[in-house]
């Protein structure tokens, strides 16, 4: 988010959408490990979505931290001075 803000980048849609599926898996994770607290026959079944869920997350950061990296190294290459070499007369 520094990122963006710093060069007024702005995410797109599809950035948005995966963002709003991953808080939607965390939800559900959430929810169902708090029902088998109730419910014992759960416990399994939140333990698979515990799992999906930080799955889901640990992609998503990733692609997040890849894009970042990408804009980063594009910025840098635009102030990039060329090398220069000396030739011997």
């Amino acid at each position: 988010m520094m990122v963006m803000d710093r060069y007024r980048l702005q995410p797109d849609k599809w950035d948005n959408r995966i963002i709003r599926c991953n808080n939607c898996i965390q939800l559900a994770s959430c929810i169902c490990s708090l029902l088998s607290i109730c419910i014992s026959e759960l416990g399994d079944l939140a333990g698979i979505m515990n799992c999906i869920a930080q799955c889901t997350y640990a992609t998503t950061q990733g692609c997040m931290t890849a894009q970042v990296n990408v804009e980063l190294r594009e910025r840098e290459k635009a102030f990039e001075v060329p090398d220069e070499t000396m030739d011997r007369v």
